[in-house]
């Protein structure tokens, strides 16, 4: 008993010993930060390549008209029926608007613009003629959908998420903000993963998510990968929350946010 004390006692000595997050190295911070893969069992996907329509029609990326002909197009052979209907019923409404852009680093993001839905969808997405983009352009309306769903039920911190566009420049979100925008965005990437992983080469980049699935802890490892990638420079408020919610043993180390070189 008395040895088990003490190596506790020589254990807390050395934990209250680290140094100040702020004061250390940014490979001090990475290895802080470094999570050995865990564990998954990966999701069994389809065993069929996606069907690509003949009659949706290129698009440029610097003429919305013909980016909107070819969104609608994408989403009448959506295969997702619910992400299809809902998406063709608000867009016919006039609920939902929609904006394309070419410097976004996102596919895609559903915004509160003046109280009224925007789907904001990337220009460059749109517009590729690769083999299979269009399985991009279904995984992102689909994801959007889900946004969109969240966004119509949204009160409180919940609808905060989705005005960040219309916050002022330097503006930051409160911890519950950052824990709306994850538990949107689980959801969000679940759905999306659903309808990638009905084919057998949907290899769009997010492999490393979608076959995880199955496997909360391995997926939110993920995700917590995805959005720190996708988002640090973005919201680096929401890192240590987000890691938190991840179960990232040190979820502080990501407290600290020093800009990209």
């Amino acid at each position: 008993m008395a040895l088990w004390i003490s190596l506790l006692l020589l254990s807390g000595a050395a934990c209250s010993a680290r140094k100040p997050l702020t004061e250390m190295s940014d490979q001090e911070l990475e290895e802080l930060r470094a999570w050995p893969d865990l564990p998954y069992t990966p999701v069994e996907v389809g065993s069929e390549l996606p069907q690509i329509p003949s009659d949706v029609p290129p698009a440029r990326v610097d003429r919305p008209r013909e980016l909107y002909v070819r969104t609608w197009a994408a989403l009448q052979h959506l295969p997702h029926d619910q992400a299809r209907t809902e998406l063709t019923q608000a867009l016919e409404s006039r609920e939902l608007a929609i904006a394309y852009s070419k410097d976004s680093p996102d596919a895609g993001g559903v915004v509160l613009r003046e109280g009224r839905p925007l789907l904001v969808l990337n220009a460059n997405v749109l517009a590729d003629t690769k083999p299979y983009a269009l399985v991009n352009v279904w995984t992102t309306l689909t994801h959007e959908s889900e946004h969109l769903r969240q966004l119509r039920v949204a009160t409180g911190p919940a609808l905060e998420a989705f005005q960040y566009g219309e916050l002022y420049p330097g503006e930051r979100f409160t911890e519950e903000v950052c824990a709306a925008l994850w538990r949107d965005e689980r959801a969000a990437y679940r759905v999306e993963c659903e309808l990638s992983n009905t084919w057998s080469n949907s290899n769009q980049g997010f492999d490393q998510i979608c076959r995880k699935l199955n496997d909360d802890p391995a997926y939110d490892q993920a995700l917590l990968r995805l959005m720190v990638f996708a988002r640090e420079d973005r919201n680096p408020e929401c890192l240590s929350t987000w890691a938190r919610l991840a179960g990232h043993p040190h979820p502080e180390a990501f407290g600290v946010f020093r800009p990209k070189r």
